[in-house]
């Protein structure tokens, strides 16, 4: 049941037919558009077949290509009007050789470690005088005779002695020299050989010598090599034995020698 004040919908009533608006005066509609054209691609650009034609401005002058130099080229001849330039007045490039000079070390602390240090200049050697250096050598010879006559008096093996004349010897020729001995080889070994030599008979005459003195006060009157002669006759085995601490003389005398040279060797 609706209520007291409920008012029913009015029957619907459809629209009148619909007249479309008529355009405005003097319109024209629009022609519809065509499809668009695509656009061709770019062709490669060629240059004209006759070069350009645009002339350079009056006095250019184009720039010339670097020489590359030929086979002959050391031995082309300067450009005229060259002249070269001459060193100052009194320069002498081998100044810093012959005065020794060395390059200072760096003192600043703050130095680049990565460049390492400034080395020397390498001083060339200077050349061996080998006759001053057997000169000098003389004198270790000299004190090694006199070194083993007094040991071969004092009753103890002299053949040391042999050591101390040859590294002597060695030792002072260096120094003379100024150069461990490489010409004066031969020379400083005839040396030491000779010293040797002369540290045998000179401990040979200081036997015989007491000896000749002792016949003397007798009335005898006999050279040193009748009284030689005469020792050998009255007992063999002395030669044996004067002979055997020649040997040993000698072999101390080449370790001497060589145990020198090597030590010179390796402090170079």
């Amino acid at each position: 049941m609706a209520p007291a004040d409920y008012i029913a919908p009015a029957a619907y009533t459809p629209p009148a037919a619909y007249t479309p608006q008529a355009p405005i005066q003097g319109y024209t509609p629009q022609a519809p558009t065509q499809e668009p054209v695509p656009q061709q691609p770019a062709q490669s650009y060629a240059p004209p077949a006759q070069g350009y034609t645009q002339q350079p401005p009056q006095g250019y002058t184009p720039p010339q290509q670097p020489q590359v130099p030929t086979a002959d080229y050391a031995q082309q001849a300067p450009q005229q009007g060259y002249v070269p330039q001459q060193p100052p007045q009194g320069y002498d490039p081998n100044a810093y050789a012959q005065s020794g000079y060395v390059p200072a070390q760096p003192t600043d602390p703050n130095y680049p470690q990565q460049y390492g240090q400034p080395q020397p200049v390498a001083q060339p050697a200077g050349e061996e005088q080998v006759g001053k250096g057997l000169l000098f050598s003389l004198g270790g010879v000299v004190a090694g005779v006199v070194l083993t006559v007094v040991i071969w008096q004092a009753g103890f093996i002299a053949s040391i002695c042999g050591f101390v004349l040859a590294a002597g010897a060695v030792w002072l020729y260096s120094i003379g020299a100024k150069s461990s001995p490489r010409k004066g080889m031969v020379p400083l070994i005839g040396v030491i050989v000779v010293g040797v030599l002369i540290s045998i008979v000179a401990c040979l005459v200081s036997e015989l010598l007491p000896l000749q003195a002792e016949a003397a006060e007798y009335g005898y009157d006999i050279s040193l090599p009748d009284l030689f002669q005469l020792i050998l006759q009255e007992d063999p085995g002395a030669m044996a034995s004067f002979g055997g601490s020649a040997a040993m003389l000698f072999l101390f005398a080449a370790l001497g020698m060589f145990g020198t040279l090597r030590r010179l060797a390796t402090n170079r």
